[in-house]
């Protein structure tokens, strides 16, 4: 019987833990550092879904939003091209979309497809186009009318400038 309670107690507090541990911690959250000489911004479209077309020439993804049941994100990062250069800026875009009632969700690796999470870096380069990302962690949190979200990602064979996207939306 002592050994039962002490099995049930140790257990207890290692699924604590585990479940604290994942959590955004609200009251040291830190919104994504925008680089230098960069623009970045974030939006929320609420009651729209988020569609993956595919281009018919290169079958390349691209994101259409579209009236929905969801919500859908869009972070934006953004560096001009210096003056008299054309073609030297560079834009990457990261899109997901989450039901309306999402409180709480923590997703890693192929996971991230069922928030259909893509990545998008526009450019004049060779790498130029959208990414169905599928290796990293998410985590997102609803408290009241406030979305939290914290996004860690990798593109493979890509290096992008943004990585890691933390960002608060007020849901109006």
């Amino acid at each position: 019987m002592k050994n039962s309670l002490y099995y049930i107690m140790v257990v207890s507090f290692f699924v604590f833990v585990a479940c604290k541990a994942n959590k955004i911690h609200l009251n040291s959250f830190k919104k994504t550092e925008c680089p230098y000489l960069a623009s970045c911004n974030t939006s929320l479209s609420l009651n729209k879904s988020l569609l993956i077309q595919e281009e018919k020439l290169t079958q390349l993804p691209y994101p259409q939003i579209v009236e929905g049941e969801s919500m859908v994100i869009h972070f934006t990062y953004e560096k001009v091209s210096p003056d008299g250069i054309s073609d030297g800026g560079l834009t990457e875009t990261l899109f997901f979309e989450i039901p309306q009632n999402t409180d709480y969700l923590h997703l890693k690796d192929q996971e991230l497809q069922s928030i259909k999470l893509l990545w998008g870096q526009h450019c004049f380069c060779p790498d130029a186009g959208y990414f169905p990302v599928s290796i990293g962690e998410a985590l997102i949190e609803k408290h009241k009318d406030t979305l939290y979200f914290e996004i860690q990602f990798k593109i493979e064979g890509i290096h992008p400038v943004v990585s890691r996207v933390s960002e608060k939306i007020e849901i109006k």
